[in-house]
């Protein structure tokens, strides 16, 4: 590739990262922690790449200045990898925060591979170099500690999905796409170091080095590309709007949502159990109880509890008609009501009879 087409993409790679970390840092939405630490994932991102560029020997910078870059550049790489790793908790996570308690241990490996960066390497490590021990040896700390993340995100989704197909599911995992592509990226750069290091460790690197200079360019290129086409079109990460208490609210997700409540209610028959809740149901769905509860208010103008008395009082009458050698009390239990009286009294609101006086006046009618 021609060294100015090159630094067109790096550059542009460099700016789109920034303008998308802005945007994810400064855009309100329900999952606002999410989109910080997205931002300054991007951030990263950018900064890595930026650092990189001044790392390539040159007349105008001295070795320390070099080292000192060199050093941040990889400490910015694992930014990403502990950013992901937070990003992904914060997303599945209800009680995650970001503070000093939450990243402390996860700086401490950090710090001490920038000390021993800075005071123990006596070259900046190339692919060009002759001597490429150096390079083999901070790479493989490199990969061990990318490998020590992606494992981490692993047992976070495995926490979360117990079996792939639920990761791919969209009733249970709406972003399953967004986060496949984010996780798989990661991976893939995790996968681009360990056969960069393989060409070196073979000797390799001199007769392909144009090739993976190449593809280190293109792949960010890609990576950022993606996630601004992503985002663009998902209303989970850019287009959402907002009611009036602030709840992030999507038509495509409010069809979707309402389609799986509804399954949940007439072919699971979920109202039957007695300590049936909202917060049981958002869970489910794997969405906000604030959420769930303005959608059912918005779309279908009634409350949660509402709901779940219809249906109760609706399968309670066909109960009363099918089974008339069952008492009223057993239908009860049977439907989900723990209490008579309020059995009772839904029953009389929904019908005007009590449930004996539906059942009676059903038999004398016919």
């Amino acid at each position: 590739m021609n060294s100015i087409v090159m630094l067109i993409f790096v550059y542009f790679i460099i700016i789109l990262s920034f303008f998308l970390a802005y945007h994810f840092y400064t855009f309100r939405k329900e999952n606002n922690l999410s989109n910080k630490i997205m931002a300054l994932l991007l951030f990263s991102f950018a900064l890595s790449i930026l650092a990189f560029r001044f790392t390539r020997p040159n007349n105008f910078a001295s070795f320390n200045i070099q080292k000192l870059v060199y050093n941040i550049q990889i400490q910015l790489k694992f930014a990403m990898f502990i950013m992901l790793y937070f990003y992904i908790k914060s997303l599945y996570d209800k009680n995650f925060l970001l503070n000093i308690h939450t990243i402390k241990l996860h700086l401490i490996p950090v710090i001490i591979l920038f000390i021993y960066n800075q005071y123990g390497i006596t070259s900046v490590p190339s692919l060009k170099s002759a001597d490429h021990q150096l390079y083999i040896n901070l790479s493989t700390i490199n990969l061990v500690y990318y490998a020590a993340y992606l494992a981490l995100i692993f047992f976070v989704l495995r926490k979360r999905f117990p079996t792939v197909r639920n990761f791919f599911s969209r009733e249970k995992n709406p972003n399953y796409g967004w986060l496949a592509f984010l996780t798989g990226n990661f991976l893939l750069l995790w996968l681009l170091e360990m056969f960069t290091l393989l060409l070196v460790v073979t000797g390799e690197i001199n007769y392909l080095f144009d090739y993976v200079v190449f593809t280190y360019t293109v792949i960010p290129f890609i990576f950022i590309s993606t996630i601004l086409i992503l985002a663009l079109k998902s209303p989970k990460i850019f287009n959402s709007r907002k009611n009036s208490n602030g709840i992030s609210i999507n038509e495509s997700e409010q069809h979707r949502y309402l389609e799986h409540v509804l399954d949940l209610l007439d072919n699971d028959k979920v109202f039957t159990d007695a300590e049936i809740s909202l917060n049981k149901i958002a869970d489910r769905l794997n969405i906000n109880s604030k959420y769930l509860s303005r959608l059912l208010n918005d779309r279908l103008n009634i409350s949660f509890p509402d709901l779940i008395n219809t249906y109760r009082i609706n399968e309670s009458k066909k109960l009363l008609l099918k089974y008339p050698e069952k008492t009223i009390q057993q239908i009860m239990y049977e439907v989900g009501y723990n209490s008579k009286s309020a059995f009772n009294n839904h029953f009389k609101k929904n019908t005007g009879y009590t449930p004996s006086e539906f059942r009676l006046n059903s038999v004398i009618e016919k």
